[in-house]
Order: C-alpha cells, then structure tokens, then sequence
C-alpha cells in the first residue's frame, strides 16, 4: 500500500505558520524556503540529500 497525502501544512514549535495546501510542489517550495528564511539548518542525517535536492 502506498502512502499518500493530500495536503501539507508548515508548523515551527507546534503552530502553524502555513496553512494546508494541496500542491506539493509549492510545499516543497516553502519547506526549502523556510529553511533559508529562518536560518535553520538541515538535520545531519538528511543534509546531503536536502542540499542536492536544493
């Protein structure tokens, strides 16, 4: 069985800063820019795949 979703949503320390929208690649879109806006940095685990994906 394949996993899916049908909308996504940003939360930063359990609010929500962007409400549920259906497009994925807008929510691809405003992950990576949050990432950037707010200076964060990528887990470790994840950076080299997350960089490339950048």
């Amino acid at each position: 069985e394949t996993l899916s979703s049908m909308k996504w949503m940003i939360s930063i320390e359990g609010q929500v800063v962007i409400s549920p929208h259906p497009n994925f690649v807008a929510g691809l879109a405003a992950a990576f820019a949050s990432f950037y806006t707010f200076n964060f940095e990528y887990q470790e685990e994840a950076s080299c795949t997350l960089e490339f994906i950048q």
